[in-house]
């Protein structure tokens, strides 16, 4: 996993695996950072630590309290 901070956004790039099993089986999980990590960062003079974890669901259902998936592009978040 790659962190780095441009302005005032961090850029996060991590690789995308072979989906497997979560711990739950719930999930299959495709990225992960493997539990709490500095990245390199500080804010206000204090390291910065990140968590991520990318899944999917083994069949398409939206989980309870999520929304409907749709497709997003880069330009929306410009």
């Amino acid at each position: 996993m790659k962190v780095r901070q441009r302005g005032q956004e961090l850029v996060i790039t991590i690789p995308l695996e072979r989906p497997k099993p979560s711990k739950s089986g719930r999930t299959l999980l495709v990225c992960s950072s493997r539990g709490v990590r500095p990245v390199g960062v500080s804010v206000e003079g204090k390291t910065l630590y990140l968590v991520l974890n990318g899944f999917i669901y083994p069949e398409e259902r939206v989980p309870v309290g999520a929304t409907k998936n749709r497709e997003r592009s880069d330009e929306e978040d410009e």
